[in-house]
């Protein structure tokens, strides 16, 4: 079977700092033309942010 992405939207770098592609299985794809250490920030940051904290975990 052919890979199938699970949605598909159209980015360019010329209009895009960072792009980055999540699928529902297997592994991220990240595109960007910032400095890699900036880019590890970012992702760094928006980890934090979606990671559940300790009492949402427990609830």
């Amino acid at each position: 079977m052919p890979n199938v992405p699970d949605a598909v939207a159209v980015a360019s770098l010329d209009t895009h700092r960072l792009i980055l592609t999540v699928p529902n299985d297997g592994p991220a794809d990240v595109r960007s033309n910032l400095a890699p250490s900036t880019v590890a920030a970012i992702l760094r940051h928006l980890a934090e942010q979606l990671a559940p904290t300790a009492e949402e975990a427990q609830q």
